[in-house]
């Protein structure tokens, strides 16, 4: 789901929703069910007792329907103004919460399918269409606050989401030679560009670094798991030293779904690097695992 990120970089979020899915994703839903909540100030009709003549139910029926399809197209106005905003599922969540009433399940049950279910590219594309307004009225829950600029390593992480590694790289480098610089989210970036770019001894090396480093529940995690998944991606895989590094990521009790799903997913069994048939024409020899997966191919045998 991290490439839904991309399509959320102009709109006017916080950075914290513009590099991070999950909070993207709560966001959203909170939004959707806000929409689902949503009651036009127009009193309802009210229901009518008693035995009443025919001509009285078809009024009734006639002033339910208009009373409905008012508030149906107040809610699709406030969902296609989130949407504008940022908040790019909140329409694919609101559909999702409809059926889930017609059906009578509950949210427990239901979120889970809701979320895994989705077909990512669709909501990427229908993302692309969405026209971001440039501001947004500031909430009136929150003190009002000056927009953060973002520079630094927060800078470098978008870079990293848009697929500009080079700039990333340029300015995560400059911060490992900064004595003052953030030196743990640096060795991460730099990490995942050695990755990228095919690297895997690199890249073990900077996620280890990056354990020495941080402090950061979620970083250390998450390097645990690229450590892990390094291991079990090679050639012959040490598959003892990738449970461990998967065990590992659970000890660090970062809070987020994702991790915990990525890391028991691991343990359960080997991470399996993506396959192909044959490489594409306009292939650029990107592996976003390493040599391994370069080294393993084989051409398909001629019919």
């Amino acid at each position: 789901m991290q490439p839904l990120l991309r399509s959320v970089q102009d709109a006017p979020l916080e950075f914290f929703y513009k590099s991070d899915i999950v909070a993207l994703m709560t966001e959203c839903l909170i939004k959707a069910i806000e929409a689902h909540l949503y009651v036009i100030p127009d009193p309802p009709p009210q229901r009518l007792k008693g035995v009443r003549s025919r001509e009285e139910m078809a009024q009734y029926d006639l002033e339910k329907t208009a009373y409905d399809a008012k508030t149906s197209v107040a809610r699709d106005n406030l969902i296609t103004t989130d949407e504008r905003q940022g908040w790019v599922l909140t329409r694919y969540f609101y559909h999702g919460l409809t059926a889930m009433q017609h059906n009578g399940d509950g949210l427990r049950e239901e979120i889970a399918p809701m979320i895994y279910g989705m077909d990512v590219e669709r909501e990427r594309k229908a993302d692309e269409q969405i026209l971001f307004v440039k501001s947004v009225p500031p909430d009136p829950l929150r003190p009002a606050q000056k927009p953060r600029k973002i520079e630094g390593m927060d800078l470098a992480e978008l870079d990293l989401m848009k697929g500009d590694s080079g700039e990333a790289a340029d300015l995560a480098e400059k911060a490992m030679a900064d004595p003052k610089g953030d030196h743990a989210r640096a060795a991460y970036v730099l990490a995942r560009i050695d990755l990228m770019e095919g690297d895997p001894e690199k890249a073990t090396a900077g996620f280890q670094q990056t354990l020495e480093l941080s402090k950061d529940p979620r970083t250390m995690a998450w390097s645990h798991i690229y450590l892990g998944r390094l291991y079990d991606s090679m050639n012959p895989p040490d598959r003892a030293k990738a449970v461990a590094e998967y065990k590992a990521a659970l000890t660090v009790r970062d809070s987020r779904p994702d991790t915990k799903g990525a890391a028991e997913s691991g343990i359960a069994k080997p991470f399996a690097l993506p396959q192909r048939d044959k490489p594409a024409a306009d292939d650029k020899d990107f592996d976003p695992t390493g040599k391994a997966q370069k080294e393993a191919y084989k051409p398909p045998t001629p019919q």
